[in-house]
């Protein structure tokens, strides 16, 4: 599943302490796609995000863009690659 050219996650496990709230996600998303995550409350979406811009660490799996791991690294150093994610958006965008 591994993408040279997009975000690549394998088999994350992730949660806060003791509370696994992801298990095993797979997902793929290739250069250029947009991807929304969607469900109701407290199903993993915010979850996902946070483990993908290194705010929770992944208990579990592996997670690259690009073809570079960042699993593990630090928030900072992987806003730097360009790689964004956005929460809670509240009403809808307008052009």
């Amino acid at each position: 599943m591994t993408s040279t050219s997009g975000l690549s996650i394998e088999r994350v496990s992730s949660g806060y302490g003791r509370s696994k709230m992801l298990f095993d996600i797979d997902l793929s998303v290739g250069g250029g796609e947009v991807v929304s995550i969607m469900g109701r409350n407290g199903m993993g979406k915010s979850t996902l995000i946070k483990t993908i811009m290194g705010e929770l660490s992944a208990t579990s799996g592996r997670i690259s863009y690009r073809g570079k791991e960042i699993t593990g690294a630090k928030t900072h150093s992987i806003a730097q690659t360009a790689l964004a994610g956005c929460r809670k958006v509240a009403g809808f965008l307008q052009a």
